[in-house]
């Protein structure tokens, strides 16, 4: 397994990117870094290069993944729905994905998924099938996989299970549409490691956190981590593992001590 970070959970910079910590995870000794993509979009060009594609050149560390692809301005459901703006928006999102040598863009977007209260939930999953259909051709131009994020239901009120998540990836039916599995959102929707089997031969990037303050998953705090990379492996999946948690009051060494752990985890045997 590979692990990587989602930096804007740590973002201390106006756009919330996360750029500042890209060195130092390289340092912490992780093998990619997880950007997010709807803050990268406020950023200029020359921005861009500067605060994002350079440091990751000096840190020789890549970005395998581009987390939180749409941000909530974009109306992806309901009778306001505007997918022209949401594929001119995919165009430069899917171009700078490129630059950044991503591989994968996670769709989780809440805030632009989100069905409006009284529309059809049934039409809202056909929307956002017909959304992922049309930027397919345009996804694989660039070499990239789109990934359905399963959220729990305080954060979003479609695609919020493995089960529902995984019917909609087959209702697109493309390769470059997969599913990512998501410890944290898991756990507090009441999912256990067993409904991971669902996403075999579809799953394609992995977040994880403690489900306690989405922190940092360490040894001791009461979560089976080794039974979740057990079924990761059983599904299939020997890939990218990020983690999506919160730093709190730690030092930035509980970063590299919570790394060691779930590397352990994931390298004990029987995993």
């Amino acid at each position: 397994m590979r692990f990587g970070y989602c930096v804007n959970m740590l973002a201390e910079d106006p756009a919330g990117v996360g750029y500042d910590w890209i060195a130092r995870l390289a340092e912490l000794g992780f093998d990619y870094v997880d950007l997010p993509m709807a803050q990268m979009m406020v950023l200029s060009d020359e921005e861009f290069e500067s605060l994002v594609l350079r440091p990751l050149r000096e840190s020789g560390l890549p970005c395998v993944c581009s987390n939180n692809l749409f941000p909530a301005s974009h109306l992806l459901t309901g009778p306001d729905a505007d997918h022209d703006a949401a594929y001119a928006y995919c165009e430069k999102a899917f171009s700078r994905a490129a630059q950044l040598g991503a591989s994968r863009l996670v769709f989780g977007s809440s805030g632009a998924r989100n069905v409006p209260f009284g529309f059809p939930r049934e039409e809202a999953a056909r929307q956002l099938a017909a959304l992922l259909t049309r930027l397919s051709p345009l996804a694989h131009q660039y070499g990239l996989t789109m990934v359905l994020e399963p959220l729990n239901r305080a954060e979003s009120n479609i695609l919020t299970s493995i089960r529902e998540s995984v019917a909609l990836c087959r209702a697109v039916d493309q390769p470059t549409v997969r599913m990512l599995v998501d410890s944290y959102h898991m756990s507090l929707s009441g999912e256990t490691a067993a409904d991971v089997a669902q996403t075999t031969g579809m799953l394609q990037h992995v977040h994880i956190a403690r489900p306690l303050g989405r922190g940092l998953p360490c040894e001791g705090d009461g979560e089976d981590y080794p039974a979740f990379f057990r079924a990761l492996r059983a599904a299939g999946y020997d890939d990218a593992v990020s983690m999506e948690a919160y730093l709190e009051n730690q030092a930035a060494d509980a970063i590299a001590a919570s790394l060691r752990y779930l590397r352990d985890c994931a390298e004990a045997k029987g995993v």
